[in-house]
């Protein structure tokens, strides 16, 4: 099965940067599980969101705070 292009995107990006935990993780009950990770080199911040009973799974990168698309992740160095 071929990967889909947001798959394959954020693969590269997790290939590309050396992301650490940044802060805690937190978890609510049926509520699902957030957190961040920052890359210490470039400073591109990676928020996730996921297991959340009437949330959807979320992927949000920040670059001086502000988000950016996947391709822009991509590039950071």
């Amino acid at each position: 099965m071929s990967k889909t292009r947001t798959e394959q995107l954020m693969a590269e990006i997790e290939a590309a940067h050396e992301f650490q935990a940044d802060g805690q993780v937190y978890s609510w009950d049926a509520c699902g599980t957030t957190g961040e990770e920052r890359c210490p080199i470039c400073g591109l911040v990676h928020r996730w969101f996921s297991g959340g009973q009437n949330s959807p799974d979320s992927d949000e990168y920040l670059r001086d705070d502000q988000p950016i698309c996947l391709t822009d992740a991509v590039r950071c160095r």
